[in-house]
């Protein structure tokens, strides 16, 4: 997968997220950043890590050619965008 573009980013974005009954995984729907949405297609990657006492989840989400990084904290109840990259 060749990438033509990255950026490494930290900022605040708005994000849909569906929780089903009896369902582990969670589903990440649109992520809006500025007045750009994305409507995501496929989840990549989750993990998480704590730094100090703060809990965040990590996602890895496509979007058409556009992949996305996305943090979530725990404590604070808030996303944000760590990267994202364009691709071919």
């Amino acid at each position: 997968m060749p990438y033509y573009s990255k950026n490494t980013i930290t900022k605040g974005i708005d994000v849909i997220v569906v929780f089903k009954a009896r369902a582990i995984k969670t589903h990440i729907y649109k992520v809006k950043c500025g007045t750009t949405e994305y409507l995501i297609d496929k989840l990549g990657f989750n993990y998480d890590k704590k730094i100090g006492d703060t809990r965040y989840h990590i996602f890895g989400v496509q979007s058409g050619n556009t992949f996305l990084k996305l943090s979530f904290n725990t404590q604070a109840l808030s996303w944000q965008l760590l990267e994202i990259n364009f691709f071919s």
